[in-house]
Order: C-alpha cells, then structure tokens, then sequence
C-alpha cells in the first residue's frame, strides 16, 4: 500500500509540476503585420514621399505577447528595428530604436527616413480607421499614416 501511495503522490508531483506555457494573444491583432509609411502630418504641413525615393518605409510589427513585440523597418537608405509595447487604450510605445547603415552616418539619411526615425519614437497612440489605415500619434503632434500591405 505504501509504494501505490508513493507511487500516486510520484505522478502527481509531475502532474502538477508540468505547466503548459501560454500566450495571451495581442490587445489588438489587427496591429501585426507589415504597414507602409505614406505620410506624416504636422500642424501645417503633411509630407509625403518624395517622388525621388525609389523605395518606401515599410514597417513589419510581430507581437511577442499580448501588449508588446518587436518592430522592424526597411528604409529608403537603410534599416531599423526596435520594441514596441501597447496596451488596450491604444497606447503605443518606441523605447528604443537601433539604426542600421551602410551610409556614412545619420546625416547621409534621406529626409523620408529622418521623419521616421524621429517620429516613432515620440509615439503616443496608435489608431486603425474604417479603411484600415493606421495613425500613429506622436508627442510633438505628428501624425505618421501607414497602410497596411
């Protein structure tokens, strides 16, 4: 009797010691995947990519768990990737953000891709309208516009 109950406490300590790992999925799902930058727009002016440019800022953005992940960027010039964080009142949140270069410093960077890199990372809130655009608010009060590809 003994070994049964030692036996039985043996696969119950298992049991319980086993925890299947989980995932909460994103606060909003519709944020992941890959955005296109078409504009930033100030209090005066809106700016757009100039014709010039023959690439756009493409942005990909894969959650990691339910409120935060990781943002990459292909530049006109160069690339980008950085965290994210959000949360369900549609904050949105750039910490950090490493430039990647082959260009002789950030002065050799196309103005499309400075307006980028400036403005994400004084996010403040992110909005997806009913065309599924998406606006991400910022502290100095631009407003970057992407669409989803």
């Amino acid at each position: 009797m003994k070994r049964y109950f030692t036996l039985l406490m043996f696969v119950a300590a298992i049991g319980f010691s086993c925890k299947k790992e989980t995932t909460d999925p994103p606060v909003d799902s519709k944020l992941s995947g890959n955005w296109k930058m078409i504009s930033i727009k100030n209090d005066t002016t809106t700016i757009t990519r100039p014709a010039g440019l023959q690439r756009d800022i493409n942005v990909k953005i894969a959650f990691l768990n339910s409120t935060s992940g990781k943002m990459s960027a292909t530049l006109t010039q160069s690339s980008a990737y950085g965290d994210f964080t959000i949360n369900a009142l549609q904050s949105f949140s750039v910490p950090w953000l490493s430039i990647v270069s082959s260009l002789n410093g950030p002065g050799a960077l196309a103005d499309w891709d400075k307006q980028f890199l400036y403005n994400i990372t004084l996010a403040t809130n992110y909005k997806i309208d009913s065309t599924g655009n998406l606006s991400i608010s910022c502290l100095n009060r631009s407003v970057m516009k992407f669409e989803k590809e």
